[in-house]
């Protein structure tokens, strides 16, 4: 399998009802990401932020949502690209 279909077969949920759940994706070291693909199996998604950080102590926004997507591929474009060791 290679890396694509890889990153095509995860999977993540949380639990209704239960706020302030998260997902962290490490790339071992500092790597540029000007955009994210989400795939939702749903769009119930509110309130929900892409944050970066480098040290995974002090996070930074990089997008915010406040409503459900419109799509189930959600594609979100970052204003600049970023070095982020931690997704």
């Amino acid at each position: 399998m290679n890396e694509e279909e890889n990153l095509n077969q995860s999977r993540w949920a949380s639990d209704v009802g239960i706020t302030q759940k998260w997902l962290q994706l490490d790339f071992g070291e500092a790597k540029s990401v000007a955009s994210v693909v989400l795939f939702w199996e749903r769009c119930n998604a509110k309130d929900y932020k892409i944050q970066y950080s480098n040290d995974g102590a002090e996070w930074t926004d990089v997008a915010a949502f406040t409503t459900k997507p419109a799509h189930f591929d959600q594609v979100i474009n970052f204003e600049e690209a970023v070095d982020a060791k931690y997704l």
